[in-house]
């Protein structure tokens, strides 16, 4: 009764891997954090069933994708001194500075996009990149970990749609925390 009033003890929180297949042959890679794996686990099986997938074995699915280092730069701190006041602003981005100051990192790859710039490095310098451009003083809208997929595969308009739920659904769990997968 405690617990559920919220006033006893609680149970740890505990991060999960779950794999499966959704539609079309999607292959899907979830991470949870919650204090039941068992109640998690049958969540996110029913989910994909529902959706005509079902769960896998991590190793399975996990194959697919690789971990490497996503960072999107949104913009350069600029810090200024006027009148004895410290002035910090946020300057939208110059491309080819930024594609020179990510040549001094180990990055892997980079995407400019329109208003940001997407940086892709291995798992092991994610933060030695991470760290670099934030001396050059960039801004991030996103800097993590991600499982990035080694091959994508597309789906036909019905079955893509179906999927766009099953992703939707599952992001709307409480104990999923992300969802990655290797849809075009």
């Amino acid at each position: 009764i405690e617990k559920r009033a919220g006033t006893g003890d609680r149970d740890p929180l505990m991060e999960m891997i779950y794999a499966g297949y959704g539609p079309g042959g999607s292959a899907i890679y979830v991470k949870c954090i919650a204090s039941n794996s068992m109640r998690t686990a049958s969540n996110v099986k029913a989910m994909l069933a529902k959706f005509g997938g079902n769960m896998a074995e991590p190793w399975a699915v996990k194959r697919q994708f690789e971990e490497k280092g996503e960072l999107w730069i949104s913009g350069k701190r600029v810090v200024e001194t006027k009148n004895g006041k410290t002035i910090e602003t946020i300057q939208s981005l110059d491309v080819d500075q930024v594609e020179n100051d990510i040549m001094e990192t180990n990055a892997e790859n980079y995407e400019i996009e329109e208003e940001s710039v997407r940086v892709v490095t291995s798992r092991d310098d994610f933060n030695d990149v991470k760290n670099t451009l934030q001396e050059f003083g960039y801004t991030f809208e996103e800097a993590d970990l991600q499982f990035l997929p080694t091959t994508t595969v597309e789906l036909d308009d019905a079955t893509y749609a179906k999927f766009e739920r099953l992703i939707e659904i599952l992001e709307d769990d409480e104990d999923v925390d992300m969802v990655w997968h290797n849809v075009a």
